[in-house]
């Protein structure tokens, strides 16, 4: 998501979203330039809201229409990789991430097709980090490097069984490493622990990055089949038919047409459901969904969710109203609707054959009424009905409309790698516009996360956690200090030469070199974290809450979400887009840096 979208979709009605978690390399520190993949929506009147739609489509045609009922992977149907000679011993190689939910997924998802496919597959799999200075770097942190470790060691030393091992290890994958003796049930446990403690895991996690970045494997899960880089679905049964393309052995002369629903060719008007693997459709239910909408927003397009869901319900009888007309007004005035646009939909929807095939989609809508309506957090819906609860929303985030000083709150994790990307941006956009922009830095702050204190938590009761550690939300809140003691510009300078000379695994023993080299007065920073961490930690919890903020990066200007470009010259635009009177710097064009142009990348649970 942790950080999270999961699994990519091919889709007539969407555009490509990334789903793989992707680190690369530039620069001389744990996870530079990430160009892709992840997730992160939100807030406001209008701001972006054409790429949140975006957004939202692909995480509704994820959840809705895609993911699998038997596993919890989303399939990509019709999408294999080129035929290929028959062969007696299939190379399969997996790259991924111990600890990623899109890299468990897969191995989970192939686990069958090996038990049933044996020895006529070479299976591989390798991990995605860096090694620098005899230090090694992985996204999810430091347990997510130990994760890496102990399943290699269990590789080498159990060949034929370690898959048992990290099957049941993905099963609660934020317990890595240590549920992995918990884990080796019939594995040699003494000659794994003794390979994991020793020098000899290093060097297996070593040359298993070096294998990785041989091939170029940023994402996870970056797969291989007989070294032809695979793209097609993450099901147990598309694995099984890519493998079998390749191979001339009895499991392979039948291959079950369907093993759930969505491997079904779809039907204009009827619902796909796969009986004892074979496809068979039936009528769909008829229902309404009303869709309440204002005129007045001239970017609250439906378009794109409507085509979604229609795609999904097929029965779906689709009503637009105004909130200013009679039965918009009722919808506003009985289900206490705040945002538009809102998606209701009447409760017959727990009758269609999607609803009761796919459980996970129910956490998309909430009851409402005699309704189901999509939670404004899907769908991105901002745009206020009442103008008095819209001036009070603004009021409650500190932004001040008309002053012609735009103000950006941006939310991040000190170690987060996309996180750190838009700070360098935003920092780019600071040195041409200065003073003239109001910039707020926040970060996100999680609740009872992971194995909470005092790994990820800083409290013992673990209300106040970081993703990547301790020492993350250590240095969140020495950032913090840096910037209650100093400018916005000494904030800025901080945090980057911290994002390039320290990591989430040696901030708490790197950071005051670091702030010394800049003239920070390293005791009162020191003084400040140990009298104010809790507090700060409180403050950046509400604020999280507040504004929405489900991941790093979440940037809002003037309260909007910004869902555009994560470049300096893209957050420079919006901003110059929100004066009254534009500043002619707002004429100077931006170096694109370090750029993830994807809106939807971020490490978000």
């Amino acid at each position: 998501m942790e950080e999270n979208v999961e699994n990519k979709i091919d889709h007539d009605d969407v555009d490509k979203i990334g789903d793989d978690e992707v680190l690369s390399e530039d620069r001389e520190r744990h996870f530079d330039k990430l160009k892709n993949e992840e997730e992160v929506k939100e807030t406001k009147s209008g701001f972006g809201w054409k790429g949140i739609a975006i957004i939202v489509l692909a995480v509704l045609v994820l959840i809705f229409l895609f993911i699998k009922s038997g596993n919890g992977v989303a399939s990509i149907t019709g999408a294999f990789s080129q035929e290929g000679a028959k062969v007696d011993g299939l190379n399969v190689e997996f790259y991924v991430m111990s600890q990623c939910p899109y890299g468990t997924q897969v191995e989970d998802a192939v686990k069958p097709v090996l038990d049933e496919l044996g020895k006529n597959i070479n299976f591989k799999i390798d991990f995605i980090g860096m090694e620098n200075s005899g230090q090694f770097s992985s996204l999810h942190g430091e347990p997510e490097v130990l994760g890496d470790k102990v399943q290699l060691c269990a590789m080498k030393y159990e060949p034929e069984k370690y898959m048992d091992m990290i099957v049941c290890m993905n099963k609660d994958a934020r317990s890595i490493p240590g549920n992995w003796e918990g884990c080796a049930s019939g594995l040699n446990v003494a000659k794994i622990k003794a390979c994991y403690e020793g020098d000899e895991a290093n060097q297996l996690l070593r040359e298993s990055f070096v294998r990785s970045t041989a091939k170029q494997a940023t994402g996870s899960p970056t797969i291989y089949v007989s070294g032809k880089q695979y793209s097609g679905g993450r099901d147990a049964l598309s694995f099984k038919r890519e493998f079998c393309k390749y191979l001339d052995i009895t499991e392979c002369k039948e291959i079950a047409e369907c093993s759930v629903a969505s491997d079904c060719a779809p039907s204009s008007d009827k619902d796909a459901k796969c009986v004892e693997g074979k496809c068979q459709y039936q009528d769909s239910l008829k229902f309404d969904m009303y869709i309440v909408n204002s005129k007045e927003c001239s970017d609250c397009d439906t378009t794109q969710i409507v085509g979604a869901i229609k795609n999904m319900f097929k029965g779906a009888n689709i009503i637009q109203l105004d909130v200013t007309s009679e039965e918009g007004k009722k919808f506003v005035d009985d289900l206490g609707l705040v945002y538009v646009p809102a998606y209701i939909l009447d409760k017959k929807i727990e009758e269609t054959y999607t609803w009761t095939s796919t459980p996970q989609l129910q956490t998309a809508f909430e009851k409402n009424g005699d309704y189901y309506q999509i939670l404004d957090e899907m769908t991105g819906a901002s745009y206020f009905i009442d103008e008095a609860k819209r001036e009070e929303y603004y009021k409650g985030l500190g932004i001040q409309l008309g002053d012609n000083k735009p103000q950006v709150d941006f939310f991040v994790m000190s170690y987060c790698p996309y996180g750190n990307i838009a700070e360098e941006a935003l920092y780019s956009v600071y040195k041409l516009l200065g003073d003239n922009i109001q910039f707020n830095p926040h970060y996100v702050i999680y609740s009872n996360y992971n194995s909470g204190y005092p790994d990820f938590c800083l409290d013992k009761e673990s209300k106040y956690c970081s993703m990547h550690g301790i020492q993350e939300l250590n240095q969140n809140i020495r950032e913090l200090c840096v910037l209650e003691q100093n400018n916005i510009g000494k904030w800025f300078e901080f945090v980057i030469a911290m994002n390039s000379k320290c990591t989430a695994q040696n901030a708490d023993s790197c950071w005051s070199e670091v702030a010394r080299g800049l003239g920070l007065n390293v005791d009162q920073i020191s003084k400040c974290e140990k009298d104010n961490g809790l507090k700060f930690a409180g403050e950046q919890l509400e604020l999280t809450s507040l504004f929405k903020a489900r991941g790093s990066p979440s940037v809002y200007i003037e309260g909007g979400n910004y869902a555009g470009d994560r470049s300096p010259e893209g957050y420079k635009t919006a901003l110059c887009n929100s004066f009254d009177t534009k500043l002619t710097e707002c004429d100077t064009k931006l170096e694109s840096g370090s750029v993830n142009t994807n809106p939807a990348a971020g490490c978000v649970v």
